[in-house]
């Protein structure tokens, strides 16, 4: 069987998506306040879609080229994410049942300290998911209740992926702009500007809008 290769196949795209493509100046650098209103323009699905922010990172320089600092970390979004995020409080009978069952039904887990040496036996189902609690990401706490109201109030954990690109949804297309204008502050708030080479917007199935920052 003959491989395809996936960056040699062209898209076929939709008459909506083509349509709306089509107000996007590639070559252009929009304001915030109207990246986020050509965003919401140009969502080419009937249903309430995600806006979305992508963050392209340099790479670490210097000295201390080690353990990125920016590799993972917090978002506090004033507004949440739009997205309803399940989060679980970690005890030693849910360890049991995840070591069993092999079955993940949450988005975030948080855990004690205490219990972290228990969570070695489903390190390997957690890790790879992006679901094993971690200090650095404020999910290891001696106050596991209060973390869990923060996340579920807006606190966004995120991490860069194989291109160093920071992905982040910032509200719904359905949302009101300055909602989503505040989210995007506080995510650009977050990150060293030094470190950030390009921004974009974008919307589920939406063409992608340079944004000025």
């Amino acid at each position: 069987v003959q491989k395809v290769n996936k960056s040699t196949v062209k898209k076929i795209r939709s008459k909506r998506y083509i349509a709306v493509a089509e107000k996007v100046d590639k070559n252009k650098k929009y304001p915030v306040a109207e990246a986020i209103e050509l965003a919401k323009e140009t969502a080419s699905t009937k249903f309430e879609g995600s806006v979305e922010l992508h963050i392209k990172l340099s790479e670490k320089k210097g000295k201390k080229k080690g353990v990125d600092e920016l590799a993972r970390g917090i978002f506090h979004l004033p507004h949440g994410s739009g997205k309803t995020v399940k989060v679980a409080v970690l005890d030693e009978n849910m360890v049991e049942e995840i070591f069993k069952t092999k079955k993940v039904n949450f988005d975030v887990a948080i855990a004690t300290p205490a219990l972290m040496p228990k969570l070695g036996k489903i390190a390997k189902i957690l890790g790879p998911k992006g679901k094993m609690p971690n200090p650095k990401t404020g999910t290891v706490t001696e106050d596991p209740e209060k973390i869990k109201a923060e996340i579920e109030k807006g606190k966004a954990e995120y991490k860069v992926d194989s291109s160093n690109v920071i992905h982040q949804m910032v509200g719904k297309t359905g949302w009101e702009s300055e909602k989503i204008r505040e989210n995007f502050a506080a995510v650009m708030q977050t990150l060293p500007k030094n470190r950030i080479v390009s921004v974009s917007l974008t919307t589920t199935m939406g063409p992608g809008i340079k944004v000025e920052y």
